[in-house]
């Protein structure tokens, strides 16, 4: 039975998540309910070094969207969102127009970064896509899975850098890894 308790985490921290709705209170008592497993008595301190290398390890990650939340509630008190919205009504006349729309929206953002491309096109285009009935799914979709496939193949993306580093660690020196990697890229597409 002892070896069992350890796989009730989980399931003890998707149950709070469904019935509470809040994600962060089920990850907290999960990693509280392991804390305790693993140290007895004595869990808050090793639970403070786990929430701590949590912080430092997606350090990253928060550094780049609090700077772009900040950005996008400047651009929205500045009304750049308003005039983009009233702009698209103008020019996009159809579903297939706004699909186009929210493609292009989201490859210009995946050049600057894809984590900017799928964090802020939603955003930008939800007024053009509530308008011309065009589904979150569907939006969701091209910006999560085509427009950044297209614009990671510049050169200057981390996505085509890492992958020929790879390919070139993997391929025989007489492959050229580049090459390679651009016969590959009707496989990005799902």
């Amino acid at each position: 039975m002892q070896e069992m308790l350890p796989i009730l985490a989980p399931i003890l921290t998707v149950a709070i998540a469904l019935w509470s709705k809040n994600i962060l209170l089920a990850l907290f008592a999960g990693l509280c309910y392991l804390s305790v497993l693993e140290n007895g008595i004595l869990f808050l301190m090793p639970l403070a070094d786990h929430l701590i290398s949590g912080v430092t390890s997606n350090g990253t990650t928060l550094m780049t969207l609090i700077p772009l939340g900040i950005m996008l509630w400047f651009i929205r008190k500045g009304g750049g969102f308003k005039a983009f919205s009233l702009w698209s009504k103008k020019k996009v006349k159809d579903k297939k127009q706004a699909g186009l729309l929210v493609f292009l929206v989201s490859a210009i953002l995946s050049v600057a970064n894809d984590l900017l491309s799928n964090v802020t096109t939603g955003q930008i285009v939800r007024p053009i896509i509530t308008q011309k009935r065009v589904s979150r799914h569907k939006s969701a979709f091209i910006t999560a899975s085509t427009a950044p496939n297209v614009a990671s193949f510049l050169p200057f993306q981390t996505y085509y850098l890492f992958c020929v580093g790879m390919l070139g660690s993997l391929l025989p020196e007489t492959e050229n890894a580049t090459a390679f990697f651009f016969k590959g890229i009707p496989l990005s597409f799902y």
